[in-house]
């Protein structure tokens, strides 16, 4: 399939994460939205950690720290989408 040759003013993906995986913690210059389609990620905020299963959605504000990760047995899968056409990389936190 080809990329959107117009401007759509969003960036959408699909991520797979094994299980015993966890990202560093990384913060975002993009609002992000994670839909939940297979499995179980934690998601680790500054204040608590939020687990999110199938069927869930969550939105992130730009430029909260967080972390994913997977604690199950089984790969956790979600589509995620972010604002913007060219989404920047995301900055890592301390």
């Amino acid at each position: 399939a080809g990329k959107m040759s117009w401007q759509h003013g969003f960036h959408f993906r699909h991520i797979a994460v094994d299980p015993g995986v966890m990202t560093k913690r990384h913060r975002r210059k993009e609002e992000e939205v994670i839909l939940m389609h297979e499995g179980e990620l934690r998601v680790a905020f500054p204040d608590g950690d939020i687990v999110l299963r199938a069927g869930d959605t969550l939105t992130v504000p730009i430029d909260m720290p967080r972390a994913y990760a997977n604690d199950g047995d089984a790969v956790a899968e979600a589509y995620v989408v972010r604002g913007g056409d060219h989404p920047r990389r995301a900055e890592l936190v301390d």
